[in-house]
């Protein structure tokens, strides 16, 4: 085996000091959405980079918003104890220990913007739980003996009390406190997930469960289950047939005797959050007219009636319920926004023409011209220059993950790609065809296509690539040099790309990228990385590492351009990853750039720390970068 040499690396370092994040990232995207709420008002967060404000709204309607403030003024006082509260934010309650061995609990609703004490009850012993029911009139105490006892805030006696002790995930309790549920995820041990149903009255308990060959993808997004306003339907998410979607279990009658989900739907699309607006509709977030469309919509569980709220909406921000509004998130053209919809008038209003955000919206990002994009199968969109002469390049960029997705309309729902995407946009403004390809594993497309890439990393994915690669070419030009640009996992596809694909690559830039599975998964071969190959590197496995290795290769690469990018202070893929490649490819002569930047994670968060990836990525191409990247 050949000695590695040590060379020196560019160390990016941090620039102007003096100036605040807001004026050095003006240019980059600008997200918000609610981050609290009671049943009388409501703060947004704004954020943009490193910089957030916070704005504090007034209900009911007409909505009245304050100015933007740096620090988050809590909007439910200060307390005496441990505070819990329901979603709506329609009470609150504490709970403390007292000297002599017994839980106080005290009960407030809201009184404007204060918050007025309804009562006080005392009981033996610990609170390991509290849960406010959903419509703001009890609360259930589970306690440390292993009982389950319900208060009402119109009693000073409990209105129930049974033997009942839960733990999972998603713990989610009704409108009236009654029933309980909650999820326990698979692992890669027991590969199978499980939901559970409890009538905290009685303290029975019904579950179902289902087998899960591949990563529990129901723990990827924002919600498992919701509650009818009246407790009559419950509303869990599987994706026990191929999709994310809503299953109805049916309670008007109590508790059945066994748990068995039934499919709201059978049309095959995704909805990673939803929530009861009443007894009988949800608000959902869904790409049902597209793989990267995401909307939001009302369906009505019991006679399947649907209706479209709002457009380019995120899937990022949950969903949240209080007073008669649904707070979500919507793409505009310079970030992503809070929004609110009164579930009431049907009213739909944006929280920035309410208020001073105190934060700039980021440059405009237009809609994708093309979008090839397959239910299912994966595909790829494409934003175009302003003019394409011959020879105009094209730029393939590949997204982290893989359980991630490209967006279409605007700025991705994760601010962590918006920012890379804003770099993208730069690079297609000085003069390159720009595609964003959905390869085998991502998000949107289904369960099969999501376990698609299983066994088969550094294969399927780089066949997406090539066959992305050859449309392009048939659209754009035979001879059109193309470029790969990726982060993360996408930053591996690039690499692997290039010494699979050789010349037909005109250059890569991987940015936080892997380049060695072996040495990353091996000390964490739970993570989802670990699913793809079956667990640590053992003989049982070995082949599957191998068809993915590519440091083996490194001298088929010819004289393409290989920038590589990663922060030293990586705490999900080791700077050393970049390093190791930077080393053989210069040990084999190659045409390889490598910038280490200094205190950024996986994620960068500093402004001139993501101007110089926009020019890297401009030079890339051989465009000029006069004009562009400035923050």
């Amino acid at each position: 085996m050949r000695k590695l040499l040590t060379f020196t690396l560019t160390l990016a370092v941090s620039g102007i000091a003096t100036l605040p994040v807001s004026a050095l990232a003006a240019g980059l995207p600008r997200y918000s959405s609610v981050v609290d709420a009671s049943d009388s008002q409501f703060t947004v967060s704004v954020r943009k980079l490193g910089e957030t404000r916070y704005v504090t709204c007034e209900l009911p309607a007409p909505v009245e918003c304050g100015d933007a403030e740096e620090k988050q003024e809590p909007i439910w006082g200060s307390l005496q104890g441990t505070p819990y509260r329901n979603e709506a934010g329609t009470l609150q309650v504490t709970a403390r220990q007292n000297g002599s061995g017994s839980v106080i609990f005290t009960a407030y609703e809201p009184d404007g913007t204060d918050w007025e004490k309804v009562r006080e009850w005392s009981a033996v012993g610990g609170a390991t739980r509290v849960m406010v029911f959903g419509n703001g009139q009890g609360f259930a105490a589970f306690m440390a003996n292993g009982t389950v006892v319900r208060y009402g805030v119109g009693s000073a006696e409990p209105l129930s009390r049974s033997t009942y002790s839960a733990s999972g995930s998603a713990m989610t309790i009704s409108a009236t406190g009654r029933y309980l549920a909650f999820y326990k995820p698979a692992t890669a041990s027991t590969k199978v997930r499980s939901y559970h149903v409890a009538d905290l009255t009685t303290g029975k308990e019904v579950s179902w469960s289902e087998p899960v060959s591949y990563w529990d993808l129901v723990s990827e997004d924002n919600r498992v289950f919701s509650f009818a306003t009246d407790d009559s339907k419950l509303v869990l998410r599987s994706d026990r047939d191929g999709w994310q979607r809503p299953y109805l279990v049916n309670l008007s009658a109590g508790l059945p005797a066994t748990l068995s989900p039934t499919l709201v739907f059978s049309r095959g699309y995704a909805v990673p959050d939803f929530v009861f607006i009443d007894a009988n509709r949800i608000a959902m977030v869904a790409n049902r007219e597209g793989a990267t469309d995401w909307d939001l919509f009302t369906l009505n569980v019991s006679t399947l009636g649907i209706a479209k709220v709002a457009d380019s909406v995120s899937y990022g921000a949950p969903l949240r319920r209080f007073g008669s509004y649904v707070s979500f998130a919507k793409a505009t053209p310079g970030g992503v926004s809070a929004t609110l919809y009164n579930v009431k008038s049907g009213s739909v209003t944006g929280i920035e023409s309410l208020a001073d955000v105190g934060l700039t919206p980021g440059d405009s990002l237009p809609a994708a011209k093309v979008v090839k994009n397959v239910p299912g199968a994966g595909g790829y969109s494409v934003w175009e220059p302003s003019t394409r002469p011959a020879g105009t390049p094209i730029v393939l960029w590949l997204h982290g993950g893989p359980y991630r997705q490209i967006s279409s309309a605007g700025y991705h729902p994760f601010s962590s790609y918006g920012n890379l995407d804003w770099v993208v946009e730069q690079v297609r403004l000085s003069g390159a065809v720009v595609a964003k390809l959905d390869y085998p594993g991502s998000y949107g497309y289904g369960r099969s296509y999501a376990e698609s890439l299983t066994g088969k990393v550094g294969v399927s994915d780089v066949a997406a690539v090539k066959s992305a690669m050859a449309s392009l070419r048939a659209t754009y030009g035979a001879s059109a040099p193309v470029y790969l640009i990726g982060n993360s996992y996408g930053g591996y596809l690039a690499q692997k790309s290039l010494v699979e694909l050789g010349s037909s690559v005109s250059g890569i830039y991987s940015i936080s990228g892997v380049t060695d599975w072996e040495s990353l998964i091996a000390p964490n071969p739970n993570g989802i990385f670990g699913v793809q190959f079956g667990g640590a590197p053992s003989d049982a496995n070995r082949s599957l590492y191998q068809q993915a290795k590519l440091i083996l290769k490194v001298g088929s690469v010819g004289s393409q351009k290989v920038y590589l990018a990663h922060g030293d202070a990586d705490t999900s893929v080791p700077h050393s990853q970049t390093t190791l490649l930077d080393q053989l490819l210069k040990i084999e002569g190659k045409n390889v750039k490598t910038t280490i930047y200094r205190g950024e994670d996986h994620v960068f968060m500093k402004p001139q720390s993501i101007a110089d990836l926009c020019k890297q990525a401009i030079s890339l191409i051989g465009k000029s970068a006069s004009g562009r990247c400035a923050l």
